[in-house]
């Protein structure tokens, strides 16, 4: 009788690792997905926000709760930690709604994606003199949306992780028309601290969309 007991108390203190006379072995995710996102005009890669950005949605065989994977900052995307299955795929961002893609994973090489950018941001120039920045660039619409363009930014920081969420705001400003969209514009930034480090890059946002566009980041 005493071991029985024993047996049952033994059982018990070992409930938050092993369930009695079983050990808990799953496997924990170990594939890759990884790809890029490219502008359908330009072949580019899409600049992005990173965390909180665009995402890659991953749902596995008919389930309804996704997986995200983050766009990087660059326009790339990568995961290794993701279960081996059948995939729904659905990437998100400020760009035209696409078509889900069902693919296997581990994919067979890169699952690049090809989509149409709301807004596209060219950076024309970017300098610095003495603790002033000047901006030159240049935003663009989408052909293919009617949705004016509502908010634009010139931002900067002391690290490369910079969007609108993270960068220091210089000028934000809400439009109800496009009157400034293929027309280059100018932004100085005054009082800088040259004894950090400098970049800088665009954000916009059409009303199309919540999320924002952006230009490539530089440093100054």
């Amino acid at each position: 009788m005493k071991q029985i007991i024993l047996l049952n108390i033994l059982c018990l203190a070992s409930l938050s690792l092993f369930s009695c006379g079983e050990i808990d072995n799953y496997e924990e995710p170990n594939s890759r997905i990884e790809g890029k996102l490219i502008d359908a005009v330009t072949g580019d890669l899409i600049p992005c926000q990173g965390l909180n950005g665009a995402r890659i949605q991953m749902y596995e065989a008919e389930s309804t709760t996704a997986t995200s994977v983050w766009v990087g900052l660059d326009g790339t995307y990568k995961s290794e930690r993701v279960f081996s299955g059948n995939y729904r795929i659905i990437p998100q961002g400020p760009f035209l709604p696409v078509d889900t893609v069902r693919t296997a994973v581990p994919t067979n090489g890169n699952l690049d994606f090809t989509l149409e950018p709301y807004l596209r941001i060219k950076l024309d120039e970017a300098t610095l003199s003495g603790t002033t920045a000047t901006l030159k660039f240049t935003i663009s619409k989408s052909t293919q949306t009617s949705a004016a363009l509502n908010q634009y930014g010139v931002l900067y920081s002391t690290t490369e992780n910079i969007d609108a969420a993270t960068g220091f705001v210089k000028r934000s400003l809400v439009t109800t028309n496009d009157a400034i969209l293929d027309v280059q514009q100018t932004v100085t930034i005054e009082g800088i601290d040259t004894a950090k480090p400098v970049f800088v890059r665009i954000a916009a946002r059409s009303g199309a969309s919540t999320y924002y566009n952006y230009s490539v980041i530089k440093r100054l």
